[in-house]
């Protein structure tokens, strides 16, 4: 699906640059984490997703991209890295339910993002986001932008922002998917996970716009942090072009991996295409610190 054909895919995705990881709101760098709660709420360890007050995770995000012009030969791939570190801090109450608040936060750009989530045995749910403190994502944005460009010769420049902006959109898109944060939703709930997870089960999501999740297998993951073991999920959307590809693995230690692939036109500031670009986008775990050790 070329990326200009859909308004609703140019319309939803500009959405999501700006809301990028949910609700967020811009610190300090060196902020300390505060502990949010309403009730007492149990540990829920003992279910698959490690939900524990004090649980923490550490990612190394890597994105490349690279413009494929449609005259002259391509540029060599372009590649920045980022930490993501994870914590669950507390609980709050919204649709008359209790929620673990699972914070975000980049200490390069210091931004934050809470966004909560609850378990049972059925699956893990996460809380449609609320649409607030957008300007903090975009910020981020056009920060990494602005960075990155400095690179291009100043004849390019404008084109390859613009299609820089696009494809981190893009991406962005399809990291909401993978984490049940697509702000194009009914207010509720999104079932992120649905147990028992078994090869060939398969879940919507979403209904409009479509969001699938299918297990395709069991399997052992290396990863800076060690070797863990999850569930491969692909993930499918009508809002994703016929050569994006997103998997995630999620297994009894959290959100293991993130994996996702784009490519489409790369037009200029004025909508011309230039050529063709594609990136990929890699979500690492790197550190963990659990409370408890889920059992196996």
């Amino acid at each position: 699906m070329p990326w200009r054909k859909s308004s609703l895919v140019l319309v939803c995705c500009a959405l999501s640059m700006l809301m990028l990881q949910g609700c967020m709101q811009l610190i300090a760098p060196d902020a300390k984490l505060e502990r949010r709660s309403s009730a007492p709420l149990a540990q829920e360890s003992g279910l698959f997703y490690p939900l524990d007050i004090g649980n923490h995770w550490g990612y190394e995000n890597t994105f490349t991209f690279q413009i494929v012009p449609s005259v002259g030969s391509p540029g060599d791939p372009s590649e920045f890295d980022s930490q993501l570190d994870v914590d669950v801090v507390g609980t709050e109450e919204r649709f008359d339910r209790t929620y673990f608040v699972q914070r975000e936060s980049d200490p390069q750009s210091g931004y934050q993002s809470d966004f909560l989530y609850r378990q049972d045995k059925t699956g893990l749910f996460n809380a449609d986001p609320e649409p607030a403190s957008v300007t903090a994502s975009a910020a981020r944005v056009s920060a990494i932008v602005q960075r990155q460009a400095r690179i291009a010769a100043p004849s390019a420049k404008a084109a390859y922002q613009a299609a820089l902006t696009r494809v981190m959109t893009r991406q962005a898109l399809m990291r909401h998917a993978a984490l049940g944060l697509i702000e194009e939703a009914l207010p509720g709930e999104i079932e992120l996970l649905r147990y028992p997870l078994v090869p060939g089960k398969s879940w919507h999501v979403r209904e409009d716009p479509l969001f699938v999740y299918t297990v395709e297998a069991q399997e052992g993951i290396a990863l800076p942090a060690g070797k863990f073991s999850g569930w491969r999920i692909r993930i499918e959307s009508s809002l994703f072009g016929s050569d994006d590809r997103v998997h995630v693995w999620y297994g009894r230690d959290g959100l293991l991996e993130l994996r996702a692939h784009t490519e489409g036109e790369a037009t200029d500031e004025n909508g011309n295409v230039i050529g063709k670009i594609v990136s990929d986008q890699v979500q690492a775990l790197s550190e963990i610190s659990l409370v408890k050790k889920n059992p196996s």
